[in-house]
C-alpha cells in the first residue's frame, strides 16, 4: 500500500522508533490493493523497557475525506480571494476597533494609499466629513448586523472623495464594508 515518498516516511519514521525510542504522527498518501488513492495518518509510539526499547505501538486512521474537505475549502478560498482582488468594487476588512485589516486593490486605487499602509488604518483616518457619523454607524454595525452610510473619503494626494459605504458584521472581529465612489452623482445633485 505505500510506494515511494510514503513508504520512504514511514520507513524513516519506524526506523527512528525503534533505533531511538522517537515517536511519530505522520500523514501519507496511499494507494489501496484495488488502486484507489487514500490519505491516511499514522501514529507510532515505541515501547520502553527501561533503557530498551521492545516495540513499536501505533494506529493508521483513514483521513481520506478531512484532508479532501481541506482541499476542497482552499480551493474555495482561493475562488473568493480571486472574486474580492477583481471586484471594481472598494472591499475592506476591519477588525472590532474599524481598523483595515484587509484591503482589495480597488480600495488601493480609490484612496491612492498603497495596500500596506491602508493596513492599520481606521475610520478616523480616511474619513473627512461625517467622521463622527462614521464612527456612530461603525458602532452600530455589531448589533445591527449592517450599516450604510455615505461619507467623504480624504484620498492620500489630499483630495475629498464621495463614497457610499456598505457594511456588514461577519463575526466577532470581522467586518465587510462596500464602498463606491459616489463624488459625480453628489457633484450632479
Amino acid at each position: 500500500c505505500c510506494h515511494g515518498e510514503a513508504r520512504k516516511r514511514i520507513e524513516q519514521a519506524l526506523k527512528a522508533a525503534i533505533e531511538k525510542g522517537e515517536d511519530y504522527d505522520l500523514e501519507l498518501e496511499i494507494v489501496t490493493a484495488k488502486g484507489r488513492h487514500r490519505w491516511v495518518r499514522t501514529i507510532g509510539h515505541a515501547e520502553h523497557e527501561g533503557e530498551r526499547i521492545v516495540g513499536v505501538r501505533g494506529a493508521i486512521q483513514d483521513i481520506t475525506e478531512r484532508r479532501m474537505a481541506e482541499q476542497e475549502l482552499r480551493e474555495s478560498e482561493a475562488k473568493f480571494r480571486s472574486y474580492i482582488e477583481h471586484s471594481p468594487i472598494a472591499i475592506f476588512v476591519l477588525d472590532a476597533e474599524g481598523r483595515c485589516r484587509d484591503v482589495n486593490p480597488a480600495v488601493v486605487d480609490l484612496l491612492g494609499y498603497d495596500r500596506d499602509k491602508l493596513l492599520g488604518m481606521g475610520i478616523p483616518d480616511v474619513v473627512d466629513e461625517g467622521r463622527e457619523q462614521a464612527l456612530a454607524d461603525f458602532g452600530r454595525l455589531r448589533a445591527q448586523g449592517h450599516v450604510e452610510g455615505e461619507y467623504r473619503l480624504v484620498r492620500l494626494d489630499g483630495s475629498r472623495i464621495w463614497g457610499m459605504v456598505r457594511a456588514i458584521h461577519l463575526e466577532e472581529n470581522r467586518h465587510l464594508c462596500f464602498c463606491q465612489d459616489t463624488t459625480a452623482r453628489k457633484r450632479a445633485d
